[in-house]
Order: structure tokens, then C-alpha cells, then sequence
């Protein structure tokens, strides 16, 4: 008998269970999405958090991208600095921390080693400096 006709025939004999772990499953992949998108904002929900103070903006990027141009109050801590950085972050663990970056990727991936170095409350910037800049939002420069 074949991997395939030993799977099927379990499949057929434990259908129940088969089910619960597929939907079981689903769940968990629903969960995960969730999670990551309320851990992303809009600039909208950005701006209320900034205005509301009591938030720590990390911008991610090179010191050369972040002197075009960034959002005030930010400080740029570029993620290959980030290690070095930490200590300096810690006194912010009860902060709300923006990340900003140009690549969501590697903002999400920051925001994971902070939640595990216990940052509680750490968002990024759906689209980054290029969102902030065509909602018109207000940039400083260097």
C-alpha cells in the first residue's frame, strides 16, 4: 500500500478528527492575521497616537534616508543599530513604540525582537515614510 492510499484511508476512518485539526487550524492562521494586522496602523491611527503623546517613534531607516526627511519627534535607530540600541530603549518598555521603515517586512521582524525582549506595545507604519508622505503629513528635515 502507497503513502497516498494509507493517507486517504485514514483520512476516511478518522474524518472527525481529520476535521477538528484542519479547523483547529484555520483558526490559528485567522488568530495570526489578526494579530499582524492590528499590530500595523495607518497613518490616521498614527497621527492619534502621536497626539495623544506618551509614544516612542523608531524609524528604521538609514541615517541617509531618514535626513531626507521624517516625522517629527522620531529618533532613527537603524535596525542593523538596533542591538546596540536596546539598552538605551529600555527605560520605553510601558511606552507605545511606532516603528517606521521603508520595508514592512523588516519592521515586523523588529517588531517580533522587541515584543520579545518585553516591549508590550509596539506597532509599525503601514507603509512607511511613503504612506506618511502621500497622506501629506507633515516631514522634518536634517
Amino acid at each position: 500500500m502507497t503513502f497516498t492510499q494509507k493517507l486517504l484511508q485514514f483520512i476516511t476512518h478518522h474524518w472527525l478528527l481529520v476535521s477538528g485539526f484542519l479547523l483547529a487550524f484555520i483558526v490559528l492562521l485567522v488568530e495570526e492575521a489578526k494579530s499582524q494586522s492590528a499590530a500595523s496602523i495607518n497613518v490616521q491611527a498614527a497621527v492619534q497616537l502621536i497626539n495623544r503623546g506618551n509614544v516612542l517613534i523608531l524609524d528604521l531607516r538609514d541615517p541617509d534616508r531618514f535626513n531626507e526627511g521624517y516625522i517629527a519627534q522620531a529618533r532613527n535607530v537603524p535596525n542593523k543599530e538596533l542591538d546596540q540600541s536596546v539598552s538605551k530603549l529600555s527605560g520605553f518598555k510601558q511606552k507605545t513604540i511606532l516603528l517606521v521603515s521603508d520595508q514592512h517586512p523588516l519592521a515586523l521582524k523588529t517588531m517580533a525582537k522587541l515584543k520579545k525582549l518585553g516591549f508590550q506595545n509596539v506597532k509599525t507604519l503601514s507603509g512607511g515614510m511613503r504612506a506618511w508622505r502621500e497622506a501629506m503629513m507633515p516631514v522634518k528635515k536634517k
